[in-house]
């Protein structure tokens, strides 16, 4: 079983405990999915836990992957090859500019990157003048952990931007690895990488409610476009897709007849 699950808002759509749930489900009945978060970014302002479980765990790696790792056991760095932490800009390192506050606090402001390929992970460090006085000592002994290799602002964007390429090896790897695979966008990015092959199903998650697509033809709708399905965001495939839909249990976003779907159809 493949499964690409993705978000329908851009924020908080319940993607990862969605994930987690079915995970769970499913290895009741023997199906154990491998989880790939393939790029994920965090931000260490509303996860300090997570930067101090990055220093124990001697891995840069956000909630969601973290999250995946524990329920299990898979290599973080397996689970999510591309890592970028972002810190909150001080209002006062740009003489209180809020419009230019609001616009680089909506794009983010990276200052780590983590990126796998081949099981060697390449930690690179961005410039962090902007940041809060009170994350530099937390900065600091990241920087100390991981020894990152500095590059300018301009280059860790790129590196950002073209993600979706980078990891998408990765992603072949664990498929080729792994029978049953689940993984996980990031926002509402369509897929974070290019389209894998031989998907069965592409499930986007608002919160309580699941949308099933069928696999292939999500794939011929990204081909539509000439855009990298990173950039293409999953509510345009509602223009031309019919999906099945499901409600979600709050907290657990649990489907029982969602998990019943997905096993009459893996047993086909």
């Amino acid at each position: 079983m493949r499964l690409l699950i993705n978000g329908g808002l851009p924020h908080d759509s319940g993607k990862t405990m969605f994930g987690l749930t079915l995970i769970s489900l499913l290895r009741e009945v023997g199906i154990n999915l491998f989880p790939m978060k393939p790029v994920a970014g965090h931000n260490g302002w509303y996860s300090y836990s997570t930067l101090t479980r990055s220093m124990e765990l001697g891995v840069l790696v956000g909630n969601d992957a973290l999250n995946y790792h524990e329920s299990t056991g898979e290599s973080i760095e397996e689970i999510n090859p591309f890592a970028v932490l972002f810190f909150p800009v001080d209002p006062e390192s740009i003489e209180r500019n809020f419009p230019y506050y609001l616009s680089l606090m909506d794009r983010g402001y990276p200052v780590m990157i983590r990126i796998t390929n081949e099981q060697k992970s390449t930690y690179l460090q961005t410039p962090s003048h902007l940041i809060l006085s009170s994350m530099k000592d937390v900065l600091e002994r990241l920087i100390s952990r991981f020894d990152p290799a500095p590059v300018r602002e301009q280059e860790a964007w790129r590196l950002i931007e073209n993600s979706g390429e980078i990891v998408y090896n990765n992603v072949i790897s664990v498929l080729n690895h792994h029978k049953d695979v689940i993984i996980e966008s990031y926002n509402n990015a369509s897929c974070p990488t290019y389209y894998p092959p031989e998907m069965d199903y592409v499930i986007t998650i608002v919160p309580g409610r699941a949308y099933v697509f069928d696999g292939r033809e999500y794939s011929k709708f990204l081909g539509l476009s000439s855009l990298p399905p990173w950039l293409i965001r999953s509510e345009e495939v509602f223009r031309f897709l019919k999906p099945q839909t499901y409600t979600l249990e709050l907290a657990t976003s649990r489907s029982s007849r969602l998990v019943d779907f997905l096993i009459k159809r893996e047993t086909i």
